[in-house]
């Protein structure tokens, strides 16, 4: 299901009533049992009161809004938000229990995402919190310059997160991501329990981020990744230190960033990368020593390097050159 605000080829862009949209947003509410929904273009300051949670409350500039009615999307997997101009907080979200990806796309003024049906500020109230996206396992977030913060946390599930022209690394920061678990499945499922340190997210795509924004050292934190795309990131002439600390890391792809210079020694210390991919990168001429340390290497792949010198003796790679 799609509900779109967007204009027409066309068409001209006429002065925006929010209070009017917010309410035929809100009329729109979708049968219970929708399984995909993308709303774009929206131009209101709040969210309809059909996401917002169950006799709560949502945030709007101050005003608290009381709901009327149940509100549950049991087999909602996908849900989009995209060009909201005006939403600056999103708060008392309903609970999605089997979202599995969700995107935030073109949301200008967004500054914070409660991942929780309602905030908490003291730490004994960890235990009963009630994630909004119990289940989520992929996250988009694009052109959302102004969100710094995930509150209390990104949600324990998360597998995969995408941050594409955020302007910053900020949401990398290790205050973003919880201690917490999901409770066995012998165990009661309203609430989390401190059983370990969570597993937290195995992939990180970068999207077209400068090399100087900040936030980049914070890659070292995340030392359980598995898999890190960096595309297309302008003025970044050299990979991050950070990577450096990424023990686990088993596929690195790095495509169309076309200041990187050279790629570091220190590359051949990630002994448990298989799967590597440079590709557009006009400036490097030639691969680190290095690469001969990458014992566990299986796939190299090489592509539009302009002025490729290779030295492969003793390099037992599979090598692929387009």
């Amino acid at each position: 299901m799609v509900l779109d605000w967007s204009l027409n080829e066309g068409e001209e862009e006429l002065a925006s009533d929010m209070e009017q949209e917010q309410g035929v947003l809100s009329a729109l509410e979708p049968p219970s049992h929708i399984e995909s929904l993308k709303i774009k273009g929206y131009q209101g300051l709040c969210l309809p009161r059909w996401l917002m949670e169950q006799n709560g409350s949502s945030y709007c500039e101050g005003t608290t809004l009381k709901q009327t009615g149940p509100c549950q999307y049991l087999s909602l997997t996908n849900l989009t938000l995209s060009h909201f101009p005006n939403l600056k907080h999103m708060r008392g979200l309903v609970k999605f229990p089997s979202l599995k990806d969700l995107k935030l796309l073109e949301m200008a003024s967004l500054e914070e995402l409660w991942t929780t049906t309602r905030g908490f500020e003291i730490q004994e109230e960890e235990l009963s919190a009630q994630y909004c996206f119990p289940a989520v396992s992929n996250l988009s977030i694009r052109d959302c310059p102004k969100l710094r913060t995930i509150k209390p946390y990104f949600p324990p599930s998360l597998e995969s997160l995408c941050l594409h022209e955020t302007n910053n690394l900020q949401l990398l920061s290790p205050g973003n991501f919880s201690h917490l678990l999901p409770p066995p499945a012998n165990e009661s499922s309203s609430s989390s329990t401190l059983h370990s340190a969570a597993p937290l997210f195995k992939q990180l795509q970068i999207h077209g981020m400068k090399g100087s924004s900040p936030g980049w050292e914070l890659l070292q934190h995340h030392t359980y990744l598995e898999t890190l795309w960096i595309y297309d990131c302008a003025d970044l002439t050299q990979l991050p230190e950070g990577i450096r600390s990424l023990a686990s890391l088993q596929r690195l792809q790095i495509t169309g960033c076309l200041t990187l210079g050279a790629l570091p020694e220190w590359l051949g210390e990630l002994c448990s990368l298989r799967d590597l991919e440079v590709s557009w990168t006009p400036m490097i001429a030639s691969l680190p020593q290095s690469i001969g340390h990458l014992t566990s290497l299986t796939n190299l792949e090489i592509k539009g390097w302009d002025n490729l010198m290779l030295d492969l003796i003793n390099h037992k790679q599979d090598l692929s050159l387009v």
